[in-house]
């Protein structure tokens, strides 16, 4: 017996039986888009965190220099308290900037214009993790009305600020104010 006519043997169906290559290739393209987005809100959320980080390591630089100033004398010992008239030295002498790191600053004033990179504790050894930081410091006689007011002299109060940057980009400010009774018992 033949087998019948060749129309009507049976084919196999091509129809929809497997993945066609336009469509395997649209879908490793779609999955390549999916990762690259993946990878670049990974990268986003990894460059948050580590700023996140720095900011508090330079906010804590920042009250830790304040809270040391804060801990000295307010008048220097060796000038005594402020009187009218008579300018005491104002910032570190050179003998107190000769010690090691901070060693040598014995009143609160001392650290007015001091700006160090690398950072360096008050014994003078370097800080882990902070390259590339700048701490510097301010002091100013401020009015004990009104704080945030430079005074032309003495009131008994001056405003410690610390500033942490990278470059000019400001990471971290404090700020401290010292009066003549509390100041680290000196005055």
């Amino acid at each position: 017996m033949s087998p019948g006519p060749p129309n009507l043997r049976a084919r196999p169906d091509r129809g929809r039986a497997g993945v066609s290559l336009v469509e395997a290739t649209l879908s490793m393209l779609l999955v390549a888009g999916l990762m690259v987005a993946a990878l670049h809100a990974s990268a986003a959320a990894a460059g948050t965190r580590h700023r996140s980080a720095e900011r508090a390591l330079a906010a804590r630089l920042a009250q830790d220099l304040v809270a040391e100033a804060l801990a000295l004398a307010y008048d220097d010992p060796e000038d005594g308290p402020y009187r009218p008239g008579f300018a005491p030295g104002w910032g570190p002498t050179a003998q107190e900037m000769a010690a090691p790191g901070r060693t040598g600053f014995d009143d609160v004033d001392d650290v007015d214009g001091w700006s160090r990179s690398p950072l360096l504790d008050r014994q003078g050894v370097e800080i882990p993790r902070t390259a590339g930081l700048r701490r510097a410091a301010w002091v100013r006689h401020v009015s004990a009305a009104s704080p945030g007011t430079e005074a032309g002299a003495d009131e008994g109060l001056k405003r410690v600020v610390v500033r942490v940057t990278r470059g000019e980009r400001l990471l971290a400010e404090a700020v401290g104010l010292a009066t003549r009774r509390a100041a680290g018992g000196g005055g």
